[in-house]
């Protein structure tokens, strides 16, 4: 697959492509309140997304190097795969501007994906382009 344009991609440039086969959009937006955004992405994400768990998915188990030591690699790969993502996929990764997206980008990149972009400004900035929740 060929990389994304940028390593971030503007909502007008997602709200074009919202129904590209070969896109996935990973809402992985994080709070300190535990089950917090897994409920707000009940309550609306952009279409097409499918939650991230930061703290399942994108991350080991706490411990002393951390709230948030990086996943096991193999661990990582299964989680991506269960979400539809493999290495032809165009990726977007999204959040509430908190860095989870940030973090995702770096993973999936790390783990070889090159199609992988944020989008800039998150949620938010995609609301404010006119896109809608589902």
């Amino acid at each position: 697959m060929e990389q994304m344009p940028t390593p971030t991609v503007a909502p007008r440039w997602l709200l074009q492509h919202l129904d590209d086969p070969d896109l996935r959009l990973l809402d992985v937006r994080w709070s300190l309140s535990k089950g917090a955004e897994e409920d707000g992405y009940r309550c609306g994400h952009i279409p097409h997304a499918t939650f991230c768990d930061l703290d399942a998915e994108l991350a080991a188990p706490s411990g002393p190097g951390g709230r948030h030591p990086l996943p096991d690699p193999a661990a990582f790969s299964a989680a991506m795969r269960a979400k539809g993502v493999s290495h032809s996929s165009r990726i977007v990764v999204y959040d509430q501007v908190t860095g989870s997206a940030a973090r995702a980008w770096w993973l999936l990149r790390a783990s070889g994906h090159r199609a992988v972009s944020v989008l800039d400004g998150g949620v938010g900035g995609y609301l404010q382009s006119g896109g809608e929740l589902a």
